[in-house]
């Protein structure tokens, strides 16, 4: 799989950070690209968007162009003239403006064809490799990271009423390994979101119903005449959607190809990405709609997903529009699985950075954190995301098999088109590691309809197994490090190869979705609810355990509540010896670790823990005034792309 620098690759070499703002207006060619949302919503309901645009320009003093909507309130604005954040900047000082954050673009997660993936001769092990879905299969002394989905399978092998939504480029709906859901497979329609006509290639201009890949080339004219290219490798098309659909739901048991890990879920897939990347708000209006909320100009999805995988990736802070999005995207039950990024370790990006997403890092088959993947506190689990082996006998020896498709730039129509990755054509990446936990997450909900968001990563993370602490390839490997400035290295340019994970750098520990899906077939699970929801600054929240799930014929005789990590700004909390229900407060914005444990009548004990998000208050500031632009995404991996082209060895340890 291709990962291409982000566009706005010429400004952001040009400076760092910040210091773009001081940039002059005539270096802003192209079009300055806005997320805005306002406050009033009577306002936003009675006045049509055109007008909404128009008296915002006039009052910014700048003409507006208007864009797509991604709900009834927030839509994109472009203008020339200035760039992206100056625009921002300057809508932001409107009144009527909740938040006005820019546009920013996303890459593919996965990683490059690297030499040490495309320079190893074909030979007569071409087929493999050698131990197929590995990752699939019970750990061993050799796969350590193995996920042990077959214990899983023992339970369930997945229910039709789950869908995984992959928010992708599209999927190859002919591959031979995949059937629509009409047709006795799992494949759902779907709905294309790419909104840019020239990135959407041959496919029908705009929005439309057709979320089929017609692949995502990149020529040397594309450079020069699609500005969101700019920058980019050269490239054949990815079939990146169709890799991320196969890991999760390719037909099982069919004498064909692989098996998906969801075997009997529904997979829907949303097509947000063309040429070279990906729009902050297209993914935002993609993962709105796969959810079940309505984007305006789109039909509603008649299949709302209980699982939303991102198997995207960009450095930099969460903005607000995504935070919106997400917390929307919570309160319907939906919960959002995304790729780390592969970064060479560096730290975790948006969208997987945002609160209440699950981020996954990669790790190789030994357990250790494989090289290219970003890492940092905000990973919730591991997985396997593929590696490579130096002996050119084997190839890749441990990649993720899944299906792609045999054209170089548009697709082999049809069945003949249909293609696996093996030991010589590798898919590896944070991608792959993505998907095998939303694949876990939708056979949990198959054995158990009832748990939410926060049950499924709390089981998720109980049930994982322990980092190794020996094994790694690399001599002299040592304990990951958080991928943090520090003052001898301000500018995290600390790249991490293969090195041992720990639980504040890779999450809890290694995916094991048999040990998952028994926790989930259990019926005492602790729950932790707030209110007010979202919690303020400055006001008391009220805790309480009574939406808990206790089995029928026991009784509770102890509630014992924890502040884990009151992040700086908890200052009183307040429970009970035993009692269901706590108070707290705190200073200011920012994040509290509660942890809840339930013991019953036959004293068997569950235990909880829920992160809760707390708003800056009237007081504080607030009011969505803080700019984290999606274009600084492109820093890191910018950095990495330069530094990629200079390497000749394997960056894979």
């Amino acid at each position: 799989m291709k990962t291409h620098p982000f566009s706005f690759l010429r400004l952001l070499t040009k400076c760092l950070g910040l210091a773009c703002l001081s940039l002059p207006l005539a270096l802003s060619a192209e079009p300055a690209r806005v997320i805005v949302k306002y406050r009033n919503a009577n306002f936003a309901e009675q006045t049509p968007a055109v007008q909404r645009m128009s008296d915002l320009g006039l009052r910014s003093g700048i003409t507006l162009r208007g864009g797509r909507q991604l709900d009834a309130l927030t839509h994109v604005v472009t203008a020339q003239g200035l760039n992206s954040r100056q625009l921002a900047e300057q809508l932001m000082r409107q009144p009527g403006v909740a938040y006005a954050v820019v546009d920013g673009l996303l890459r593919l997660a996965s990683v490059p064809n690297d030499p040490l993936y495309t320079s190893v001769p074909l030979t007569a092990t071409s087929g493999g490799p050698l131990i197929g879905q590995w990752y699939l299969k019970p750990p061993t002394i050799e796969l350590v990271s193995a996920v042990n989905a077959e214990a899983a399978w023992d339970i369930t092998t997945g229910s039709a009423g789950v869908t995984v939504a992959l928010l992708d480029t599209g999927v190859r709906f002919d591959h031979p390994d995949f059937l629509r859901a009409s047709q006795g497979g799992n494949l759902l329609d779907g709905w294309d979101f790419v909104s840019n006509d020239v990135q959407s290639i041959d496919d029908a201009p705009g929005r439309d119903a057709d979320a089929s890949d017609p692949g995502d080339w990149v020529t040397a004219s594309d450079l020069s005449t699609i500005p969101e290219c700019a920058g980019t490798p050269i490239s054949n098309s990815t079939w990146h959607g169709t890799t991320t659909a196969g890991v999760v739901g390719a037909i099982a048991d069919n004498s064909l190809g692989i098996a998906g890990i969801g075997r009997q879920v529904r997979v829907l897939p949303v097509r947000v990405i063309g040429k070279c990347a990906v729009y902050d708000s297209d993914l935002i209006a993609g993962a709105r709609w796969a959810a079940g909320l309505n984007v305006p100009g789109v039909p509603d999805n008649p299949t709302p997903a209980q699982i939303i995988n991102i198997s995207l990736s960009g450095d930099g802070n969460c903005n607000t529009a995504y935070r919106d999005a997400f917390a929307d995207i919570a309160g319907r039950g939906a919960t959002v699985v995304a790729a780390a990024g592969n970064n060479l370790g560096h730290a975790v990006g948006a969208p997987a950075k945002c609160p209440g997403v699950m981020a996954v890092t990669s790790v190789r088959h030994a357990g250790t954190k494989v090289g290219y993947s970003a890492l940092g506190p905000e990973v919730a689990i591991s997985a396997p995301g593929g590696n490579c082996s130096s002996d050119p006998q084997f190839g890749c020896r441990y990649p993720i098999i899944t299906t792609s498709n045999a054209g170089s730039t548009t697709p082999v129509v049809g069945p003949e088109g249909g293609t696996y990755s093996d030991s010589f054509k590798p898919s590896v990446g944070t991608s792959m590691s993505a998907p095998l936990v939303a694949g876990a997450a939708a056979l949990m909900l198959s054995v158990n309809p009832r748990l939410t968001p926060n049950d499924l990563r709390v089981l998720l993370q109980q049930s994982a197994r322990p980092f190794p602490t020996t094994g790694a390839e690399t001599e002299g490997a040592g304990a990951c490090r958080p991928a943090v400035a520090t003052s001898a290295d301000p500018t995290n340019q600390f790249q991490q190869l293969e090195c041992y994970c720990t639980t504040d750098t890779c999450g809890a520990g290694l995916l094991d979705i048999g040990a998952a899906a028994q926790l989930a077939s259990t019926n005492f699970l602790p729950r932790i609810s707030v209110s007010p929801n979202p919690a303020v600054a400055g006001e008391s929240m009220a805790l309480s355990a009574e939406n808990s799930i206790i089995p029928d014929e026991r009784s509770i005789t102890r509630y014992q509540w924890l502040v884990l990590d009151g992040g700086g700004i908890a200052t009183t909390f307040s429970a009970g010896a035993n009692t269901p229900t706590a108070l707290l407060s705190a200073t200011g914005a920012g994040t509290i670790l509660i942890q809840l444990t339930l013991t019953d009548d036959q004293n068997r004990t569950a235990t909880t823990s829920m992160s809760i998000e707390v708003r800056a208050g009237p007081t504080d500031g607030g009011g969505g005034g803080a700019l984290l632009p999606g274009a600084l995404l492109a820093l890191a991996m910018a950095a990495w792309a330069v530094n990629r082209a200079q390497k000749t060895a394997c960056a894979d340890h």
